[in-house]
Parts: structure tokens; C-alpha cells; sequence
């Protein structure tokens, strides 16, 4: 998969004459993209003798915990928030909305773990929910960046006021 990634960027530099910064950002973007679902089919594949399903438990697991905390962090943001955090990337995010999400989502990452899995440990899900919403706020925070980079406001239309698709999953990616 790399060497096929490294000669379209090479087909790409010399016989279309895309910008180094250009090719630089498409291969960041592709493999950002390509180890995710690398990872999402690692998870799919774990299994665990007591619990049927575990790795699509799993994924259900992070990726609810992953997008209610962006909810979470956005409205404590919106309710509580006045100091930025990083005011030059997302002048929107506060301090108040990461740390309300945070313990928002360490909450829903023990309740959902009660739910999901047969077996359950408070320290456990407490660290995975601590855990899920920094990386979340840090994924956010890496796509907020890279488009303030590339100068694009929204990354599509799908969905009206919330930046685009790429915005519902942007926590994911950490």
C-alpha cells in the first residue's frame, strides 16, 4: 500500500506539477485515512471467550464515546466556556468545554461499558473515557488546524452549520 501511495505522489509531482505542499498534504491525508480503517478492521477482528461480538462492541464503544463527547465539549463549551484554550486554531474551544466534555464523556464511558461488556471495571472505563475524550479533543483540534492551513472554512455541505462530515468523525482520528 505504501509503494502504491509513493508512486501516485511521484505521478502526481511530475506529470501534473502538483506543489510539493500540495502532494505533502494529499499523502498526510491519505494515510491519516488509510490507518484508520486499518485499525478499525484490527478492532473488528479482536475476540474475547465470554462476549460475542467484543470487537463490534468495541467499535460501538469508541465511537459513541468518541462523538458525544465533541457534543459534550461543545455544549459545555457553549454554556460555561469563556477562556480559549487555542484561540489562533479554534477560537471556540475553551478550557470550560474540555474539561466539562471530559467528565461527561468519562461518565457515559462507564455507563456504556455497564451496558456493552459482561464484565466491568470502574478504573477501567474511567481511563478509557479520560483517555477517548483528550485524544477526541486532540483529533479536533489537529483537523481544526489543518484546514485553517489549507484555508478552508467547511470540509462539505452534508450536514448545514457543522463544518461538514469531516467534522463528525475529526475526533475519531486520534
Amino acid at each position: 500500500a505504501i509503494i502504491t501511495i509513493l508512486i501516485a505522489l511521484i505521478i502526481l509531482f511530475i506529470v501534473w506539477k502538483f506543489s510539493f505542499k500540495a502532494l505533502l498534504s494529499f499523502g498526510i491525508g491519505l494515510c491519516i485515512t488509510l490507518i484508520c480503517f486499518a485499525y478499525l478492521a484490527y478492532i473488528r477482528s479482536i475476540e474475547y471467550p465470554i462476549i460475542s461480538h467484543f470487537g463490534l462492541r468495541l467499535i460501538i464503544f469508541i465511537v459513541v464515546v468518541t462523538e458525544l463527547n465533541d457534543v459534550f465539549q461543545y455544549l459545555s463549551g457553549k454554556f460555561f466556556g469563556n477562556k480559549p484554550i487555542v484561540p489562533q486554531i479554534s477560537p471556540n474551544k475553551t478550557w470550560e468545554g474540555l474539561i466539562g466534555g471530559v467528565m461527561l464523556t468519562t461518565l457515559l464511558s462507564n455507563l456504556l461499558g455497564y451496558l456493552l461488556f459482561s464484565f466491568y471495571d470502574l478504573l477501567n472505563f474511567t481511563f478509557m473515557g479520560l483517555l477517548l475524550g483528550i485524544l477526541g479533543f486532540g483529533g479536533d483540534v489537529l483537523m481544526s488546524y489543518m484546514k485553517r492551513k489549507a484555508h478552508v472554512k467547511d470540509t462539505g455541505t452534508l450536514i448545514p452549520g457543522h463544518g461538514g462530515i469531516l467534522d463528525r468523525c475529526d475526533s475519531l482520528i486520534m
